[in-house]
C-alpha cells in the first residue's frame, strides 16, 4: 500500500486536537502525538494544523454549522476532520486537492 503524503501529520493533528478539546490537555502536552513522526516537516505540519484549528475554532464551527442541516456534535470525529480540512485550506493555504 502506498504511503499518502501528510497522512501521519494529519492523524497526529487529530490526536492532538482530541487531547486538547476532549481531555483538557495543553498544546504542549498534546504535542507528544507528533513526536513519533520521523520527519520534522510532518511534526511541524501536525502542530500547525492543530494550532490553526484551535485559533479559529469558533469561526470554523460557524462555517461547518452553516453548511449542515443538523449541527454535528462538538466531539464528533467528523467535525474535527472538517475543522482540520478548513484550517488547512483557508488558513494554511493548502491546495484543495491536497487537503
Amino acid at each position: 500500500m502506498a504511503t499518502i503524503p501528510g497522512h501521519g501529520a494529519r492523524k497526529a493533528a487529530l490526536k492532538m486536537l482530541d487531547a486538547v478539546l476532549r481531555r483538557g490537555e495543553t498544546m504542549e502536552q498534546a504535542g507528544g502525538a507528533a513526536n513519533g513522526l520521523p520527519e520534522f516537516a510532518d511534526r511541524a505540519l501536525a502542530r500547525a494544523i492543530a494550532a490553526e484549528v484551535l485559533r479559529w475554532l469558533v469561526d470554523l464551527d460557524a462555517l461547518i454549522d452553516s453548511a449542515t442541516r443538523k449541527p454535528l456534535p462538538d466531539d464528533a470525529k467528523a467535525r474535527a476532520v472538517l475543522r482540520m480540512m478548513l484550517a488547512q485550506w483557508l488558513r494554511l493555504d493548502t491546495p484543495p486537492h491536497a487537503v
